[in-house]
């Protein structure tokens, strides 16, 4: 377990953060309580770059936890700390005016302890590539005008996921985004595991294992994925293709209040919403197009985005 893995539980519930903190801590988390919106505040500021994921409850005395949320959003620093909501509210709207203010995960009160712990671990999963430090040549990178990558592993897409990060403006949103495409490119593209699949082998601990026995079966073990690169004045347009058969991917484009209490299935919009001015599959689903603004005079958050429509 990564030092820095120090979850934030702000709940007015003294009782709940006492049970929350137990259960974390009996699976190797360290964690710190705060009851209000204020002290949580206090918290962050005095904390910025220790805490890797806050747990949050609505209903807080004073400023609310959607208030404090997207308070915390606005901040630079914390633009890639995940947040799960644990929460009593669950109505449509709660949870679309939640997602927009940038919490991707929700816990519903009261909770099972499997589940807390398998969000808690999915959450940090997900955000666990923008944390890693920079070590890669970033100079010769930079001199890159295009180029074609070929990839089968998971290993090999985080590699290329981080290598190419460096040639963005913010290579932390760059690479969360190109890892989840390249991650699903072999996942779900290349060995074929449907998204109901990956969810029963999360929820069994067999994910891994399940891959590398694809990886080595004769049906899927000469399938390559590829990406390709190009430099071009002002952005920089990656392209992400697989020989799998394709998916639904218009359901994955935002998150649905639905899958925002599921383990997975949330990357593809993590990706939009976070790290691409613009993400364009081409049907049946298996090439996907994102590209990113290089002008340093465009601010992330004001960039337009392009519309998701399908690329020839």
């Amino acid at each position: 377990m990564s030092d820095n893995n120090l979850i934030l539980v702000v709940d007015d519930n003294r009782i709940l953060c006492a049970d929350v903190k137990a259960i974390l801590n009996e699976a190797g988390y360290s964690v710190e309580a705060r009851h209000d919106a204020a002290s949580a505040q206090d918290f962050l500021r005095n904390h910025p770059h220790s805490v890797s994921l806050m747990l949050l409850d609505w209903m807080l005395p004073g400023q609310s936890g959607l208030q404090l949320l997207e308070h915390v959003k606005r901040q630079s620093e914390f633009k890639f700390l995940p947040v799960i909501m644990l929460t009593g509210r669950s109505t449509l709207k709660d949870i679309t005016d939640g997602i927009a203010a940038g919490a991707l995960y929700y816990i519903t009160k009261p909770f099972e302890t499997r589940t807390l712990k398998a969000l808690v671990t999915a959450a940090l999963a997900d955000f666990d590539v923008t944390r890693e430090e920079d070590e890669a040549p970033r100079n010769a990178l930079l001199l890159l005008e295009n180029g074609t990558f070929a990839f089968k592993t998971l290993e090999q897409a985080g590699v290329l996921a981080f290598a190419m990060s460096l040639l963005c403006p913010d290579p932390g949103a760059a690479r969360l985004g190109l890892h989840e495409l390249l991650v699903n490119a072999v996942e779900h593209g290349n060995l074929e595991i449907t998204h109901e699949e990956k969810g029963s082998l999360l929820s069994r601990g067999v994910l891994k294992k399940e891959i590398e026995s694809r990886l080595a079966n004769s049906s899927f073990a000469d399938r390559l994925a590829h990406l390709s690169v190009e430099v071009l004045p002002g952005r920089i347009e990656f392209q992400i293709s697989d020989q799998g058969h394709g998916f639904d991917y218009g359901s994955f484009l935002s998150l649905t209040p639905e899958r925002a209490f599921r383990e997975h299935g949330r990357g593809i919009a993590i990706a939009r919403q976070l790290s691409f001015d613009g993400l364009q599959y081409a049907p049946p689903g298996n090439a996907v197009r994102a590209t990113i603004l290089t002008r340093p005079q465009i601010e992330h958050q004001n960039k337009r985005r392009y519309d998701p429509v399908e690329f020839a």
